[in-house]
């Protein structure tokens, strides 16, 4: 497949099977055009104003995985120091031990402690019957222990909207699956 350039093509390229492999060609053209940000350190770092349809502006709300890395970037620093007003983190206190986020110059970081203990889902109770019902009890798991970093960001988007962030975990897609959607909602 060339480089997709419709939405017909991306959907297709989707519904690529997780054990087919995509072709650099193919993918690092995507990868490096919005709404993803193009850098060497930035784990899945997206602009989510800039996803099709977005009611959000671009340039406001960034997501990505760990920043464990940007403090050794100075071409990362300087796009955080630049597009960047304060960063939610969304990760337990052993993971900000074992790689704490950059300290930026006029980027204020935000973390809390999680409400209660996180507790790692059982594989068994995805495979019962459609899984519906461990996927809910996942995100209201991570929705009440992450509540109050939630709520940090819910009131910046509140009580200072035009102030861009970033939030981001370690790589439990959960986390920011269930703060992208409290984002996304409280927008529109």
């Amino acid at each position: 497949m060339a480089t997709p350039t419709s939405s017909a093509q991306l959907d297709e390229l989707v519904r690529t099977r997780v054990d087919k492999p995509i072709s650099p060609e193919v993918l690092f053209p995507i990868l490096s055009s919005a709404p993803f940000i193009p850098s060497k350190t930035l784990i899945n770092a997206r602009d989510i104003g800039a996803v099709p349809g977005s009611k959000i502006p671009s340039g406001r709300i960034f997501r990505c995985g760990t920043l464990e890395y940007a403090s050794h970037d100075p071409d990362t620093v300087a796009w955080i120091k630049a597009n960047v007003r304060r960063i939610y983190d969304l990760r337990k206190p052993l993971e900000r031990e074992h790689g704490p986020d950059p300290e930026i110059e006029g980027v204020e970081n935000v973390w809390f402690p999680g409400s209660q203990e996180y507790k790692t889902p059982s594989l068994e109770d995805f495979a019962k019957g459609d899984g519906s019902a461990a996927w809910k009890d996942q995100y209201m798991a991570v929705a009440l222990t992450y509540a109050p970093t939630y709520k940090a960001v819910l009131e910046h988007i509140r009580d200072s909207p035009a102030e861009p962030f970033l939030f981001h975990c370690t790589g439990r897609q959960f986390f920011l699956a269930t703060e992208y959607v409290l984002v996304i909602n409280t927008v529109n």
